[in-house]
């Protein structure tokens, strides 16, 4: 469930405020691995009991068209993750900036984070364990946080609609 307002504050400056709900529910496998070096990890699917996860991202975003070239994107995400006991909070901030060098070719780079409350786990090399899992963040599963900066070019063919994008971006 989404909701999402959005207002123009002038012709340069446009805002808008939100919020994201979404509700997961993982129904691991009651699978077993005999002598495995990650029993704390996989006892959390040793039950036929379903387990929930609700996550919430609150959102407030400003676009600001600085010049006629200039564009500035800023958003702060406030993520939380609830499952039985858990909770865990993340701020997600975002910045973005675009340079108009004519009316085709623009300059582009970014910053953004992100959580992950959701996690795959795989294992094809052992026919006792399914092969991909499903688990929500918990106590002994924290929620990954990835960070990616990201510089670019890219170009639109306003006639054909077609464009090209080129970029390299840096995530750890």
């Amino acid at each position: 469930m989404k909701g999402r307002f959005c207002r123009a504050c002038g012709n340069r400056i446009n805002n808008e405020v939100g919020d994201e709900v979404m509700l997961h529910d993982y129904m691991p496998k009651n699978e077993t691995l005999l002598g495995s070096e990650y029993d704390s990890t996989i006892s959390l699917i040793h039950s036929e009991a379903k387990l929930l996860s609700f996550d919430n991202r609150l959102f407030v975003g400003l676009e600001w068209l600085m010049t006629e070239k200039l564009t500035i994107t800023s958003s702060l995400n406030l993520m939380q993750c609830f499952t039985d006991d858990t909770c865990y909070v993340f701020p997600e901030p975002r910045l973005s900036a675009k340079y108009a060098v004519n009316e085709k070719f623009n300059i582009e780079a970014s910053y953004d984070r992100a959580t992950q409350n959701g996690h795959l786990l795989s294992n094809s090399s052992n026919s006792s364990f399914p092969a991909n899992t499903w688990l929500p963040s918990t106590k002994q599963i924290a929620p990954q946080i990835c960070n990616q900066i990201y510089v670019g070019i890219s170009w639109d063919n306003d006639k054909s609609g077609l464009g090209v994008n080129s970029g390299v971006y840096y995530k750890s």
